[in-house]
């Protein structure tokens, strides 16, 4: 069986997530004001004992540089080029050649100021990182060098073309005359570079102008020489004419094309329809010839007139015999003037298919004309750019020789300082203030990360809050821690001697568990711990005296037959008590102990037997006992053994009306206590809720809060004059007479008049208790 993880609640606690963690802190306030303390001393004796720091800064101007060479190719995006160009502005500021330079002219080389290790207050931003030595560099020079660039910052201003140079040292009048030193010779060191830059354009555009003005020479000579050989070359109007009459041409061509593709199908469809006289009579050129329509025409009357001399003269009539010749004669002409439409159209088209090859020859020479032309134009063209392009770059170079020479006389630069640096007057290391305000919300932040750390891993239960959330439990009330004085006197209970503040704890608890509970029926509260010294004898024996004190008649067991305290506790005899009761040795009446003149009795251990368990779970013997008890009294409160050393506990609870479970704050722990309250569960167990004893109230008053405040016990200590509460003194009205009271018993409460049917008999208050009718056999 695995076992639950009880880390995190249950239930829901009662109370809101910052009051819960104020409560957290306020029980662990010594070690987290230990830890804010400890962080505070460190960074004040840091602070104060550090050597002072003071940072020379000069600011200066960088402006876009202009570029002085020639380019050859279209200049790249503004942006980026600034960009690149400031990051290697920044590199420039950051390089050893400059710090050597500046270590130079100061004469630093030898100074105290980099003597042994770099001193770790220097920082630089990102990016910041030292060049490799070079060769030139002695192991003592990389050494300063190193440590002047470990205390050198070169930081840019953001969205502006400032640049902040800084430089931190012991000595303020340094730290100004170093930046200021550095930001002169980078200003010198860049108009060397200039001046030395335009001096090298300048010798190169000599040499590029002798070169250039040869190119330039020669190409000329060719285009002159080009053009003898082609007097037509580079005229314009003669490439004109010769590309327009290809154009002419090719328009020639194409009408020409048109038309033979017309005639060429006009006569394919005449040729294909020639034998068929019907589709020969619709065709375009014959149905619009007139004369053979005439014919036509003529041919029909002719037919006509025929079929009707037949019709009425006969095949052989004279007339019939004459006109036959004219229809012969018509049809002759019709068929010839067809055939002559016929001949028309292919002479079209064989005209059609000739004109289309004379166009298409003299395109075709027309194009070797034009060819030869454009390779001439070519030629000469790209002699002629390459002599404007010679022509042009010589001009370029010329111009830009001539500004060179002029701007070689002055030394100008794009940087200029706008703040030199003033020595400082404050040391900006260590910063105290900032320091030690630092300091203190990293040791706020340590003190409630410690005292959090702590509530975490200490997994008691310390308040009654938590015992709901974490065991599920009804929170019945809580026990004050007492003082080591109070045990001393051996009177751990609510006598006159007692604090007021346990007084009313065990009054509310005993109150609490009368309403809990039917007092018709049997009242049997069993009073148990997961583990040894959690303080169940405590919160049993106190809450009985408690019910005692209200006139309740309390019977006191002590079932603890492995560690028997109530017999100590109340200074009676361990023998005869329960064990001896139950092995039949001695009866009910003679182990009954009363305490004084009160209304509450006991029963001890009684002798310790071998095998516990076999007295309490072996037989009906303790629940017949119980029973008994129940009837004499109104209640049976049982001190049992610890849940988890002994199984005795699990053997009893289900004979009990209810459990009492207490929890100390000072050893039980959450998986513990849930474990016992498992077992017990298992077992048949019904519980009235949980006791939270040891609550330190005195040193954890804000903690207790909501449960207990020492107001409570002021306002109940002037009420219970006498060491008496309102309820104990209401308990006292009806008390016995005076004389009844034991004065060697701690507590004088006088007992409540019972019945007359459930009084003690004149022989049992002489044993000391009460007559038990029948026996546990």
């Amino acid at each position: 069986m695995s076992t639950p993880d009880y880390s995190e609640p249950r239930g829901t606690i009662d109370e809101s997530w910052i009051r819960s963690h104020v409560r957290i802190f306020y029980r662990h306030r010594l070690p987290a004001a230990a830890v804010l303390a400890a962080v505070l001393l460190t960074a004040v004796g840091y602070v104060y004992s550090a050597t002072p720091i003071f940072e020379g800064r000069a600011q200066l101007l960088i402006q876009v540089q202009t570029p002085e060479a020639i380019q050859f190719r279209e200049a790249p995006d503004e942006e980026q080029l600034t960009t690149d160009d400031y990051q290697t502005q920044y590199g420039i500021l950051r390089s050893r050649s400059l710090a050597r330079r500046t270590l130079d002219q100061l004469q630093l080389w030898d100074s105290a100021e980099f003597r042994g290790q770099p001193g770790w207050f220097g920082r630089a931003p990102a990016g910041n990182t030292s060049a490799p030595a070079t060769a030139e560099e002695t192991s003592q020079q990389t050494t300063v060098i190193n440590a002047f660039l470990k205390k050198l910052a070169v930081e840019p201003v953001t969205n502006s073309r400032l640049v902040d140079v800084s430089y931190r040292s012991a000595d303020p009048k340094l730290a100004a005359q170093v930046a200021n030193t550095l930001s002169q010779n980078y200003i010198d060191q860049n108009v060397e570079g200039r001046f030395q830059t335009s001096r090298t354009t300048a010798e190169w555009l000599e040499q590029q102008l002798s070169q250039q003005r040869g190119r330039l020479e020669q190409g000329q000579q060719s285009l002159q020489r080009y053009r003898e050989r082609n007097p037509g070359a580079g005229a314009g109007n003669g490439a004109d004419i010769v590309t327009q009459k290809l154009a002419d041409l090719n328009a020639a061509v194409t009408r020409a094309e048109t038309q033979r593709i017309e005639k060429q199908a006009a006569f394919e469809r005449l040729t294909s329809i020639r034998t068929d006289q019907a589709a020969l009579d619709t065709f375009p050129a014959v149905l619009g010839n007139p004369f053979i329509q005439a014919l036509k025409t003529e041919l029909a009357g002719l037919e006509r007139q025929q079929q009707e001399m037949a019709q009425r003269l006969g095949a052989r009539h004279p007339d019939m015999v004459k006109l036959s010749p004219a229809v012969e004669n018509a049809q002759a002409r019709l068929q010839s003037e067809i055939g002559k439409v016929v001949q028309s159209v292919e002479n079209e088209y064989l005209a059609a298919q000739a004109n289309e090859q004379r166009l298409l020859t003299e395109l075709a020479a027309q194009q070797r004309t034009a060819v030869a032309q454009d390779r001439r134009a070519v030629d000469f063209g790209v002699i002629q750019r390459e002599v404007t392009t010679n022509q042009q770059l010589f001009d370029s170079l010329m111009q830009r020789a001539k500004e060179l020479g002029i701007a070689g006389e002055f030394k100008t630069t794009n940087v200029r300082i706008i703040d030199q640096a003033e020595v400082p007057s404050r040391p900006v290391y260590p910063a105290r203030a900032q320091s030690l305000l630092l300091a203190l919300l990293l040791g706020t932040t340590l003190a409630l990360g410690t005292a959090v750390g702590m509530e975490r891993l200490d997994t008691r239960i310390k308040s009654p809050s938590e015992i709901p959330a974490y065991l599920d439990l009804p929170y019945l009330g809580l026990v004050p821690e007492l003082t080591p004085e109070f045990f001393a006197k051996g009177a751990p209970f609510t006598g006159k001697d007692a604090p007021p503040s346990l007084i009313n704890a065990f009054e509310d608890l005993s109150t609490g568990l009368m309403i809990k509970t039917n007092p018709e029926a049997p009242r049997i509260v069993m009073v148990c711990s997961a583990g040894p010294s959690e303080g169940k004898t405590l919160v049993a024996s106190n809450v009985a005296v408690a019910l005692a004190a209200l006139g309740q008649r309390v019977v006191l067991l002590d079932v603890d037959m492995h560690r028997p305290r109530l017999h100590s506790v109340f200074g009676r005899p361990k023998e005869p008590g329960l064990t001896d009761v139950l092995a039949g040795a001695t009866a009910i009446e003679g182990a009954l102990r009363r305490i004084g003149a009160t209304n509450l009795w006991i029963l001890t251990a009684g002798q310790t037997p071998e095998h516990a368990a076999a007295f309490l779970g072996g037989g009906p013997h303790f629940r017949d006992l119980l029973k008994s008890l129940t009837g004499e009294f109104d209640w049976v409160v049982i001190d049992s053994p610890p849940v988890l050393a002994v199984a005795d506990s699990t053997l009893i609870v289900k004979d009990v009306t209810g459990v009492v479970f207490v929890v100390n704050t000072q050893t039980t722990s959450r998986d513990a206590a849930r474990v016992a309250i498992e077992r017990l569960e298992a077992a048949g167990a019904r519980f009235f809720g949980a006791v939270l004893n040891r609550a330190d109230i005195a040193r954890h008053e804000y903690y207790f809060d909501p449960y207990y405040r020492r107001s409570y016990g002021d306002y109940y200590g002037r009420e219970a004059q006498g060491g008496l509460s309102p309820r104990r003194a209401a308990a006292a009205s009806r008390s016995a007479p005076a004389g009844a009271a034991a004065a060697t018993d701690p507590i004088a409460v006088p007992a409540r008049v019972r019945p007359a049917s459930r009084s003690v008999p004149t022989g049992a208050a002489a044993a000391g208790g009460p007559q038990i009718t029948g026996r546990n056999n």
